[in-house]
């Protein structure tokens, strides 16, 4: 090679690895800008906490009373007074409506007249049978005679209960032309207007509904086929209401209904999709203030685990992935078991460790080994 030309060839080879080095250090720098997995300021973080962790399950409800009475009438005819309205506060006993009684009146007279006239002649035949037993004990009358009055007695005897269980029932008529309340309560709808006619000939209509006492109410919380088998009688139960916003009441879990699938009359095919079966959960809820009202809808979240004074950390600690950090290198976890990554110090580089999980609240997870309370780990990414 030519003397003359050295110089030059080293000249280009330092500029050539100047350039290496200096692309070198501007990918860097880029990376560690863009959130690189070396970076510990590319990521957000969180402190272990102890505190207490609930799991719950949450559900949509409405709120019911306790008991509803359903007042129908069991007569027919028109309505000619109404005496309570929507929200009354009612007693048993009281006068909820009236029915025009004239028709009643007219059937009772008639039916007392019918029983007079069978008392009339049950009394003529008791005579005759007293006269002809006489006479049949003096040889006057045949056998066949007597005991022809007597069965006509007999007759006579069945017309009379016959006439006084008529009276009766149009007696009974004639107090059901007030229709009354079967409990205390409050009158919850109505549904009867004064002028209207009730025709109770084949169904009895419901003219009211009365709750008992809206004091005790309860919740009927719809749970699907996953949640059902995590709550059980007893457990505690918190909700809120979308117009008190604010406030938080509190109840338990009193039942859990099985639905009723009545059986099918053909085979569901293959194609077909199941629909989703719901179990409807009782929930009892003590209303003294009278602040919960009938109907409305309830937010429902069922405690169904808890662990006080425990350490946790946010759930976004255990999905690294989210974070975009490296891979952590550990092999197949056991169940229970999840890798968060710990930063030791403000400027250190965050480490992968596994850790033992416990419940979670939908927010934030137990971590029953692989943590101290105050330890640094990532959540996220910046």
């Amino acid at each position: 090679m030519n003397a003359s030309r050295r110089p030059v060839f080293w000249l280009g080879g330092l500029i050539g690895a100047a350039a290496l080095v200096g692309g070198w250090y501007a990918v860097t720098r880029a990376g560690a800008r863009d959130g690189g997995a070396g970076d510990p300021t590319a990521y957000a973080v969180a402190s272990a906490r102890r505190g207490e962790v609930a799991k719950a399950v949450l559900a949509t409800g409405r709120l019911t009373p306790w008991e509803t009475v359903e007042v129908s009438s069991q007569v027919s005819g028109l309505v000619t007074a109404v005496h309570a309205d929507f929200n009354a506060v009612v007693r048993k006993g009281d006068v909820l409506a009236e029915i025009d009684p004239s028709t009643f009146r007219q059937r009772l007279r008639q039916a007392e007249a019918d029983l007079s006239a069978a008392h009339a002649n049950h009394q003529v035949a008791l005579l005759d049978v007293a006269r002809q037993k006489d006479l049949l004990q003096r040889g006057l009358v045949t056998p066949q005679q007597y005991d022809h009055l007597s069965a006509e007695l007999q007759q006579l005897a069945a017309i009379l209960l016959s006439r006084e269980a008529a009276v009766e029932n149009v007696r009974l008529d004639l107090q059901r032309c007030l229709i009354v309340s079967p409990a205390d309560g409050v009158v919850l709808h109505k549904a009867i207007e004064a002028g209207r006619t009730i025709a109770a000939s084949m169904v009895a209509p419901t003219l009211f509904v009365i709750a008992q006492d809206l004091r005790r109410m309860r919740i009927i919380a719809p749970l699907n086929e996953v949640d059902v088998w995590l709550v059980r009688p007893g457990q505690r139960v918190r909700f809120s209401i979308e117009a008190l916003r604010g406030r938080e009441f509190s109840g338990r879990v009193l039942q859990i209904r099985n639905p009723y699938l009545p059986a099918e009359t053909k085979p569901a095919s293959a194609s077909t999709p199941a629909s989703p079966v719901t179990f409807d959960c009782v929930i009892e809820v003590e209303n003294d203030d009278l602040l919960l009202r009938p109907g409305v809808t309830a937010i429902v979240s069922i405690t169904v685990a808890s662990e006080p004074a425990v350490v946790h950390v946010p759930n976004g600690a255990m999905n690294p992935r989210a974070a975009a950090l490296p891979p952590h290198g550990f092999g197949p976890l056991k169940p229970g078991e999840a890798v968060v990554y710990r930063v030791p110090s403000p400027a250190a580089i965050p480490v992968p460790l596994v850790v033992t999980t416990g419940i979670s609240d939908g927010l934030r997870t137990v971590v029953r080994s692989g943590l101290e309370e105050g330890d640094v780990v990532v959540v996220g990414s910046r």
